[in-house]
């Protein structure tokens, strides 16, 4: 099954299986609020998503601080 995740720039890393990403853009934005105290949108937080492989996600397409 694919996965698609994040890896935020304090280590945190969250996946979930692709078709999933309503949770997953959730889970990040209540992370980033949370932890980071920022806010962003559902569309911000899907353009940073990368393809997990071998376990890890695969690339970073951006970090939480570029859509501040």
């Amino acid at each position: 099954m694919e996965k698609v995740g994040m890896t935020c720039e304090c280590g945190m890393e969250m996946r979930a299986p692709k078709g999933s990403e309503k949770a997953l853009v959730a889970a990040i934005k209540f992370h980033a609020k949370n932890a980071h105290n920022m806010d962003s949108s559902d569309e911000d937080v899907l353009k940073m998503l990368a393809p997990v492989k071998e376990g890890r996600v695969a690339g970073v397409r951006g970090s939480m601080s570029d859509i501040m």
